[in-house]
């Protein structure tokens, strides 16, 4: 894995100047997901942290009941899958953070929680309120949100009734992480901050304002893979 430089967009050219600068970064680590194995996590903490002097780790659970329910679980086993592969991201990370605790120089990341960090906070709540606001009002945004959703639901189920009824619970993961990840600088006390990911996704678009109208100036995006 290592940092793939010279994309071109605002967040990339963001997210640049906060690596060169060494500073704050956002790293999710997502339950569902089967990118993020024992190897991978370990690789990508490494990474992180040879380069940001701060990290934030942060797994997204409760936010992945959304997903599991759009995949057709019942209410219950969605919160008992995502809550169950939670806690074994949670601990595969603490086992990589473990590994470089002791080494000179490398910052040592810090994991959020979920609910007690981002959920209960007024803040994000209220971002949250726009974004819903926003994805009813803008038809661009609306689509762009609708089609990340049904992307996720086809990799992860052949399942194909009610569709349309299963993305409308499903954006609602999507929509979470947008309120956080533009909450998160002030909720974090920092005052700029590069999101980590593996693949390109519309964040340069929408940390340039594209769809709300906000540019979102303190955010950048990264991409290790």
């Amino acid at each position: 894995m290592e940092i793939i430089q010279g994309i071109r967009g605002e967040a990339y050219e963001t997210g640049y100047d906060i690596l060169q600068e060494r500073g704050a970064s956002l790293v999710p680590v997502c339950p569902g997901n089967g990118h993020f194995n024992a190897k991978t996590i370990d690789e990508l903490i490494r990474i992180a942290s040879e380069n940001f002097s701060v990290v934030i780790i942060f797994i997204p659970d409760k936010p992945t009941e959304h997903t599991y329910r759009a995949m057709g679980y019942t209410d219950a086993k969605a919160k008992q899958k995502a809550r169950h592969q939670g806690n074994n991201l949670r601990n595969n990370t603490m086992r990589s953070i473990d590994k470089i605790r002791e080494i000179r120089g490398i910052t040592v990341p810090k994991i959020i929680n979920w609910v007690n960090d981002v959920e209960s906070q007024n803040t994000f709540q209220e971002e949250l309120r726009k974004l819903k606001q926003l994805y009813h009002q803008n038809v661009a945004f609306h689509q762009l949100v609708r089609n990340e959703t049904h992307s996720v639901i086809k990799e992860r189920t052949s399942e194909e009734n009610d569709v349309q009824t299963r993305i409308d619970e499903g954006i609602n993961y999507v929509l979470e992480e947008l309120a956080w990840l533009t909450t998160s600088p002030s909720l974090l006390g920092v005052s700029h901050l590069a999101y980590i990911y593996h693949k390109e996704w519309f964040l340069d678009d929408f940390i340039a304002g594209k769809y709300d109208g906000t540019k979102k100036e303190n955010l950048g995006f990264v991409i290790i893979r």
